[in-house]
């Protein structure tokens, strides 16, 4: 077992300084291709043309929460504002007020959209009553620190805090849930998870799991003499293979990369490099660079489509499990490069969330019930019938219990992001689902036994030679 050891710095402080002097504004198609695309938090202050006091200190209390260089939200919500009486492009295509469609009230209200897949109907609005308390404030630091405050509290974590020092304790939070994933542990003195914390192991939860504690003697085993400052943690092995029995680890355990990040500093900046603490930013580069990916599973198999689609072990009471299915072309070439783009898209975290109230134990996430599966199909004559696939490659995605499915077409090389944004579009309502014709059998029209080849030309003679067949069984 080896592991990563890095000193962390969450903050970064210095002199108030702004990015840029506008926020965000939502109109026209901007609420559908940005906020609803994506899986970031945002916040949205939603305003009146009228003269409106709070009005402009809601908005600017956000464009200084996305901009001051000690904001610790700035890197955790995207922010935004809207004027209530704009039209904007509805869900059918057709204009409407956006106070209308977000069934906004009173103004000045904040709408937060929660991370993950979002739906107008999952956004919390907090209305001019609620918003009130905080804008009455005078004092603009005061009034910046309350609606901090009040937006950390609707942030979800996956961060698993550890209490003790104890062997059971590291065996629990090593291997009690996805063992198989790489371990991210934070020491830090405080008693609460930062919002930057609970970010990174939102965005990085099918890649690792996370963990934090503020307990000394823990700390101490990592070769840790106190907790003035914050240190991170990266194993380089599964949950399942970390020797937690080890009374102290030693330097031959855990690697430094205080040294290795001040190399990488050097190398961007040879006359005047940065001192090796890490921002936020940093943290996800390093995180992001580790090459991880989540298992997907080839189709070539009526037995494996039913395992891992129809009757899914995973989701069998889940009526909203999801099947994601790369339909890929024959060839080492193309088909490498769309496996890898699609093995990323399934590595990617897609996490559902819900604000609920913002109170403790009200916060809810949780994976979304995808399965994700690739074939090749050329290789797959029903399914490219059944389903009408004009080219490739392509992703369909099929609900089996509700029967809807959706189709994306794509290019090589095949693009992740565009991808994601279709994926997203279509577990949020964005994009049209198709419901699927009563008498298309999935168990047994769809996958059929794929064909064995000699190589790849032998596979391509074969397939022409179905094609003439079938052309002249059709005359």
């Amino acid at each position: 077992m080896a592991f990563l050891c890095i000193h962390f710095q969450f903050f970064t402080h210095g002199k108030f300084a702004f990015a840029s002097e506008k926020l965000l504004r939502i109109q026209k198609y901007v609420l559908y291709d940005y906020v609803l695309a994506s899986d970031d938090f945002w916040a949205i202050a939603v305003t009146r043309a009228r003269k409106c006091k709070q009005c402009k200190r809601l908005k600017k209390s956000l464009l200084e929460l996305s901009t001051l260089q000690n904001s610790s939200l700035r890197h955790v919500y995207k922010f935004a504002w809207a004027d209530g009486y704009e039209y904007v492009e509805g869900l059918d295509g057709d204009e409407i007020l956006f106070k209308d469609l977000v069934k906004i009230k009173s103004f000045p209200s904040l709408v937060l959209f929660p991370f993950g897949p979002k739906q107008l109907k999952g956004a919390v609005i907090l209305d001019k009553n609620y918003m009130h308390k905080f804008l009455e404030v005078t004092d603009p630091i005061s009034r910046l620190r309350r609606l901090k405050l009040l937006l950390q509290r609707f942030l979800p974590s996956k961060v698993h805090v550890l209490q003790s020092e104890r062997q059971k304790e590291l065996k629990i939070f090593t291997r009690a849930k996805d063992k198989h994933l790489r371990r991210v542990l934070l020491f830090s003195k405080a008693s609460g998870v930062s919002p930057m914390y609970k970010k990174l192991s939102l965005l990085f939860d099918r890649r690792y799991v996370f963990g934090q504690s503020n307990n000394l003697k823990l700390a101490n085993k990592f070769g840790l003499r106190s907790l003035s400052s914050s240190s991170l943690y990266i194993s380089k092995q599964s949950g399942s293979n970390i020797n937690v029995k080890l009374k102290r680890f030693t330097n031959n355990t855990w690697i430094s990369a205080l040294a290795s990040i001040k190399k990488i500093l050097m190398e961007e900046s040879p006359n005047n490099s940065p001192p090796a603490t890490l921002t936020y930013d940093s943290v996800y580069r390093i995180l992001n660079a580790q090459e991880e990916y989540v298992n997907v599973t080839k189709i070539n198999s009526k037995k494996t489509w039913m395992k891992e689609c129809i009757k899914n072990p995973k989701y069998k009471k889940n009526k909203n499990h999801i099947c994601v299915l790369g339909v890929f072309q024959f060839g080492d070439q193309a088909g490498g490069q769309e496996l890898e783009a699609f093995q990323t898209l399934a590595t990617k975290s897609i996490l559902r969330t819900g604000f609920g109230d913002g109170k403790a134990g009200s916060i809810q996430v949780e994976r979304m019930p995808l399965s994700f599966m690739w074939t090749y199909g050329e290789l797959q004559d029903k399914l490219m019938t059944e389903f009408i696939l004009l080219r490739l490659p392509c992703i369909v995605i099929i609900n089996p219990h509700k029967r809807y499915y959706s189709i994306r077409y794509g290019k090589i090389p095949l693009e992740v992001d565009l991808m994601r944004k279709f994926l997203f579009a279509s577990l949020s309502g964005n994009t049209k689902l198709v419901k699927l014709p009563e008498h298309l059998d999935l168990e047994n029209d769809v996958i059929q036994d794929e064909k064995q080849y000699l190589d790849e030309d032998d596979a391509f003679d074969l397939l022409f030679d179905e094609e003439r067949k079938r052309k002249m069984n059709d005359l």
